[in-house]
C-alpha cells in the first residue's frame, strides 16, 4: 500500500469554489475509485490557500491508473488553470508500518 499526498497551492479568490466542487463532484468518484482505500481533505493551518489531499491506495499502478483517467476526463487541465496558482506537487510515499 502506498500513501499519496497531493499539495495544492490554491488562488485565493477561488478557494471557496474549489473545495465546494471537489467534494461535492470529485472526492466521491476518487474514494470510489478501485485501489483507494482511504481519503482525506485537508487545508494547511499555516497557509490558508494550500489544501491538501492524503489518501491510501493498494498500489502506485492504482493511483496511476486513477490518475490517468483523471487526465483523460479533462480535469486536471481544467484544475490547473482555474484554481491553481502553482504546479500540484505529488508525494508517494510507502507505508511501512501501521500502529
Amino acid at each position: 500500500m502506498i500513501l499519496v499526498n497531493l499539495q495544492l497551492a490554491v488562488k485565493p479568490d477561488q478557494l471557496d469554489a474549489m473545495k465546494t466542487r471537489f467534494i461535492h463532484e470529485v472526492l466521491p468518484d476518487t474514494r470510489n475509485y478501485s485501489g483507494c482505500s482511504a481519503l482525506y481533505m485537508t487545508e494547511n493551518i499555516d497557509i490558508p490557500n494550500q489544501v491538501e489531499f492524503v489518501s491510501i491506495w493498494d498500489s502506485k499502478e492504482h493511483y496511476d491508473t486513477y490518475l490517468n483517467w483523471r487526465d483523460e476526463t479533462g480535469l486536471l487541465a481544467e484544475m490547473a488553470e482555474k484554481y491553481l496558482e502553482a504546479d500540484p506537487v505529488f508525494r508517494f510515499l510507502a507505508i511501512e508500518k501501521e500502529f
